[in-house]
């Protein structure tokens, strides 16, 4: 399991190893837990927001110039470019204006990505009857993924992991994380206890 030490405590990490070693007793299952800090790539956000801030100054220096009877301009043009880019970088470094400044489809699209890539990376893809499942949460994305083996998914069907989905977000909006990571991992268990019991 991997995770930041300021999401969880350690006595929490312990209750949800136990929790996923509980739930492997009883299932022919693999079941893995990855929290990550991030998955997307926020790059944009600084041009972006330079660009934005640019162009707003320089439309209400137009508009107003009159008002302002501003003389001389040459300067306006260094000014503003200076301005925007020491706000936009500055505003950039906060992450509520990086994810309001990308697309929903671009976070839920690069957590998937990388919770593919953790999902081999573990080995889950590897198992003797395609039994691994891996939750995956990004954090900063506010972003769950929860991805199943082909053993797994051609008997239970895919939307019921929407409920383990929105179980895990729930927990991260309510600051309940370790409770519903434990429920999730629950939820996990009883639906691979039913299809993949535990082998001799």
């Amino acid at each position: 399991m991997n995770s930041k030490q300021t999401l969880l405590t350690d006595e929490e990490l312990k209750s949800l190893s136990a929790a996923i070693t509980q739930v492997e007793r009883g299932t022919s299952g693999e079941l893995r837990l990855i929290i990550a800090q991030r998955s997307s790539r926020t790059s944009h956000v600084f041009p972006l927001l330079t660009l934005m801030l640019a162009s707003l100054s320089l439309i209400y220096l137009w508009t107003a110039r009159h008002l302002l009877m501003l003389g001389d301009t040459t300067w306006t043009l260094p000014a503003v470019l200076i301005g925007a880019s020491s706000l936009g970088y500055l505003f950039s470094r906060f992450p509520s204006v990086q994810r309001r400044l990308t697309w929903t489809s671009d976070l839920e699209h690069q957590a998937l990505m990388r919770a593919e890539l953790e999902f081999h990376r573990e080995g889950l893809g590897a198992t003797v009857d395609k039994t691994g499942i891996l939750i995956f949460l990004s954090v900063f994305d506010h972003q769950a993924v929860v991805l199943a083996d082909k053993g797994i998914a051609a008997k239970i069907d895919q939307k019921v992991w929407a409920e383990v989905v929105a179980m895990v977000l729930e927990g991260v909006r309510k600051k309940r994380l370790r409770e519903n990571l434990e429920k999730a991992i629950q939820l996990c268990g009883e639906l691979l206890n039913k299809e993949f019991p535990i082998k001799a």
